[in-house]
């Protein structure tokens, strides 16, 4: 019970540090766009987090268990076509994430 409270205090104090750097420093680190990464990242975790719920949902559903039957003859789990799901959609995800990076980054700027 102790563990959860001590983990959602840390996150909010690691949240608002981030947030008091970011306001003591915003003039210096306006040229990088920090908070459009900051929230691609955030995006990613959600996103990520969000995805695998669905996928193991997915992997108790009767299509899944339907399909698994035909996938046990090569060796395949509904766990191992969930794990595959879930790296797909990661690769997916990431071509897109790296196209906002692309677009937040100025190469124009030097350190």
């Amino acid at each position: 019970m102790t563990r959860p409270k001590v983990r959602n205090w840390s996150q909010c104090w690691a949240l608002y540090c981030l947030g008091l750097f970011y306001v003591i420093l915003h003039d210096e680190l306006s040229a990088i766009n920090p908070v459009l990464k900051f929230s691609v990242i955030k995006c990613v975790v959600l996103f990520m987090w969000w995805q695998g719920v669905l996928v193991n949902v997915l992997e108790s559903t009767s299509e899944m268990k339907e399909a698994d039957d035909g996938l046990l003859k090569r060796g395949w789990t509904s766990k191992d076509v969930g794990y595959c799901i879930n790296n797909f959609l990661c690769i997916v995800e990431m071509f897109f994430i790296c196209l906002v990076f692309h677009y937040g980054e100025s190469f124009g700027c030097s350190a």
